[in-house]
């Protein structure tokens, strides 16, 4: 008792001379020990201590992941502030200890609210490729539910060797004859809490039947018993692998993933939610930043564009690991796009936020048009073009006073009314019908860029209207605009849903 209270993460083993003493022993577990062991034969005795001294470490490690687990829960917390200059009113940048605001993560804030509501207890399927967070939303659904008071357990299969997967999950029953030791499974120590069950697809078929009993009828069997020990634990798994396929090819069983699958979640890889890059790239940044108790380091908004052009195959986990190597390798307290240059491939190379919107580089840095000389005297075309487009979002769409500010009679404006309309087709087409990451290439506010879009009311007509001057023909209207096919049908969509 008074070793728990000097260091209470200290695992206590008691040991006793005979088994007269064992009151003494069973004293000292009700004050925190972790378990007690007699000293009889040295052999038996020597292999049940080495044992109980592995199991106390493993109990150690899980209770110490946990606490860090939280700790990043707090720290996301307080720092959630900080991840965006610019917020919508009806995004949630996070979600325990999520980060994105994008669409697909807004759609698993959703279902993990309705989960924590309705059924705090149903095991979920979480699958998504590595590095995407899988055990992060795992962690934002147990902290939302009814067991958040007491630590979750995580069982990462992957990294156990496939013969000792089913004793680490259910256990080891003592035998006393054959001088076996006991050994608590994970699902005993998840008792009253969540289980985590990481990489399910690597399961041995040996085992699958036994984890379907303990779905089934909440119990479990240790090895070397056959005595069910009854379980009450919620169960949250999650795979990189199309488990869908794996039952197909008889290397699941098919009822053990509908056991599973009773509530799935499916992870977008980060290639598909680039508007949230940004948001992690700030939150890394901060994390660096107090690690280095430097608050100086910051990032150019070049190399944010650049980090948003790659696909990062290795998703959130990649990310985090070249911001980390580009903020130690760093020259300066600035993160430029030169310092991504070497941990990126040699396709995403690009110098300036032009690289991700090639045509149309920034616009923040232009004077607006009433510094500017007169509209009209203005020859250069794409500097006409930008001025327009920085205007045309100033004003949030409103073309009278656009024109009125350039000095436009209202009688010759549809001309710039339709320059405005290819402008606003292409950069939306550039940037994947992503407002948020075309509002960050082009420097201006995404609120104000989305009312411009929705404002210009003809946009949708007018894009109606290249449809039928080109037959729908996408490959034609895609040269026109010169953007990718694949584009456009984003921009269809997009626009089709305004």
């Amino acid at each position: 008792k008074h070793l728990k209270a000097i260091e209470p993460t200290i695992e206590v083993i008691v040991l006793t001379g005979t088994s007269r003493e064992i009151d003494s022993a069973i004293r000292a577990i009700k004050d925190g020990a972790y378990y007690f062991l007699i000293k009889d034969d040295f052999e038996i005795f020597a292999e049940k201590l080495i044992t109980t001294i592995y199991n106390a470490l493993q109990k150690r490690t899980l209770e110490r992941n946990n606490r860090a687990l939280l700790k990043q829960a707090k720290y996301v917390a307080e720092q959630q502030k900080r991840v965006h200059e610019h917020r919508h009113p009806n995004l949630n940048y996070h979600f325990g200890v999520m980060i994105g605001e994008s669409e697909p993560m807004q759609d698993i804030y959703t279902i993990i609210q309705k989960v924590s509501l309705r059924s705090p207890d149903e095991t979920i399927l979480i699958s998504g490729e590595s590095g995407t967070g899988k055990e992060l939303v795992a962690l934002s659904i147990h902290s939302q539910s009814p067991r958040c008071d007491r630590p979750w357990i995580v069982a990462n299969i992957a990294s156990l060797s496939s013969n000792l997967i089913e004793s680490e999950l259910f256990g080891i029953e003592p035998r006393t004859a054959t001088e076996v030791s006991g050994k608590i499974g994970y699902f005993e120590q998840a008792e009253g809490t969540s289980i985590f069950l990481d990489e399910i697809g690597e399961v041995p078929a040996e085992v699958q039947v036994k984890l379907l009993r303990a779905l089934q009828q909440k119990e479990v069997q240790r090895v070397g018993s056959t005595k069910p020990i009854t379980v009450d634990t919620r169960v949250i798994a999650a795979t990189n692998k199309n488990l869908k396929e794996f039952v197909q090819q008889g290397k699941f069983r098919e009822d053990l993933y509908f056991r599973l699958d009773v509530i799935s979640i499916s992870l977008p890889p980060l290639r598909e939610r680039r508007e949230d890059i940004p948001l992690l790239i700030q939150h890394t940044l901060y994390s660096i930043q107090q690690e280095e108790n430097n608050l100086n380091l910051k990032i150019s908004d070049e190399a944010i564009a650049l980090l948003q052009e790659y696909d990062w195959p290795g998703n959130i986990r990649e990310l985090e690991n070249v911001l980390k190597k580009a903020a130690i390798l760093r020259n300066h307290d600035m993160l430029a796009v030169t310092d991504f240059r070497k941990l990126l491939p040699k396709h995403v190379q690009g110098t300036t936020s032009s690289s991700v919107l090639g045509s149309l580089p920034s616009i923040a840095e232009l004077p607006s048009a009433r510094e500017n000389m007169n509209f009209k005297n203005i020859h250069d075309e794409k500097l006409r073009h930008k001025i327009l487009l920085r205007t045309l979002i100033e004003r949030e769409g409103r073309m009278e006073e656009v024109l009125d500010e350039l000095g436009i009679a209202r009688n010759t404006g549809y001309k710039f009314l339709d320059d405005a309309q290819n402008l606003l087709l292409t950069g939306l087409c550039q940037a994947n019908a992503n407002i948020e990451r075309l509002a960050h290439a082009w420097g201006v506010e995404a609120v104000k860029l989305e009312k411009t879009i929705r404002r210009v009311h003809r946009l949708a007509s007018y894009f109606d209207d290249l449809q039928n001057r080109y037959e729908h023909d996408k490959s034609r209207i895609a040269a026109f605009l010169n953007v990718k096919v694949e584009q456009l049908e984003k921009v269809a969509q997009y626009l089709a849903n305004l």
